[in-house]
């Protein structure tokens, strides 16, 4: 699984750094629209944006540093790839290790991907192994390059230590799953299966319950936007009917995402008198992705004695 480009370059020197609290949301919803629906680069970059944000505890960054991520951006967005792998590596060159400079090494390696340097991207991410090894997000990008030379035992051990940093990074349970079956520990490849639909149930679950908080809700919905799942695809349908704009919007972004037919009628409603115009509006632009979509549009979960789940 490539992680795009355009999903790297905006974790923009937010790397570990915690939005403040409100009593409604996050100060600043990594899905807020101000009066326009996002571009599909942004929305992508948005989802990487808000992941990265749960890794580790990196700061900001230097004034520097953040400069030249603005401008790596700028270049980015004007498809000047060259010009944004220079200020990529600028940056990888500064000090100190911060949310801009791994953003940088992350890119910059994706870079080297699509470029068809692999073992370029592999040396680069293994030095910024060397700088924040316990960030997640570095420890799966390492896994997925380690996975992608053959490297099966090192990537393994990349993506055990992105669930020991992040326990709710889903989509590296399956990665290590997979790869233990590969290497024929298939009783291992078993559980590890299982403990990934266990934990999205248990998030499910947890992200139906009245009482849970807006800001709860919106990092359950964050977790579920990087995987399909069955289960994980009801709780978002029914996350549209959240008294919080912020996790019906969040919800809404995700039917759309994933094409979600089931929640057509619905979105139909909210594009019409939802009270939130953010909302309607997004509800507005998801209708032309939803309808006509399939009913689940979902991948197949992985666990057929469902007496093994959490019971809800």
């Amino acid at each position: 699984m490539k992680l795009h480009i355009a999903a790297v370059l905006v974790l923009i020197a937010v790397v570990g750094c915690k939005g403040e609290e409100t009593s409604e949301a996050p100060a600043t919803p990594p899905t807020q629209t101000n009066q326009q629906p996002k571009s599909e680069k942004a929305k992508e970059a948005d989802k990487v944006q808000a992941q990265a944000t749960k890794d580790g505890e990196l700061g900001p960054g230097t004034k520097e540093q953040q400069d030249i991520m603005l401008t790596a951006k700028t270049f980015f967005l004007q498809d000047n790839w060259d010009a944004a792998a220079v200020e990529f590596e600028k940056l990888t060159k500064t000090g100190p290790v911060s949310g801009p400079q791994v953003t940088a090494y992350i890119a910059l390696g994706q870079i080297y991907q699509d470029q068809s340097k692999p073992e370029k991207a592999l040396h680069l991410y293994e030095e910024l192994l060397k700088k924040a090894p316990e960030v997640a997000e570095v420890q799966f990008v390492v896994g997925r390059a380690y996975a992608e030379q053959g490297e099966t035992t090192k990537a393994i051990k990349a993506y055990e230590l992105t669930i020991k940093y992040q326990p709710n990074y889903l989509q590296a349970y399956t990665e290590v799953a997979s790869l233990y079956a590969k290497a024929g520990r298939n009783e291992e490849s078993a559980k590890m299966f299982l403990d990934y639909e266990q934990r999205v149930y248990r998030l499910a679950g947890q992200l139906e319950k009245a009482e849970t908080t807006p800001q709860e809700a919106l990092e359950i919905l964050e977790v579920f936007s990087f995987i399909q799942d069955d289960r994980a695809n009801q709780a978002i349908l029914k996350s549209l009917d959240s008294p919080h704009a912020a996790v019906r919007e969040r919800a809404v972004v995700l039917t759309m995402e994933f094409k979600l037919g089931a929640a057509t009628e619905k979105i139909q409603r909210m594009a019409n008198d939802d009270p939130d115009l953010r909302v309607r509006m997004m509800a507005k632009e998801a209708l032309k992705s939803t309808t006509g979509a399939p009913v689940d549009g979902s991948s197949p979960t992985f666990v057929d004695d469902k007496s093994k789940l959490p019971k809800e």
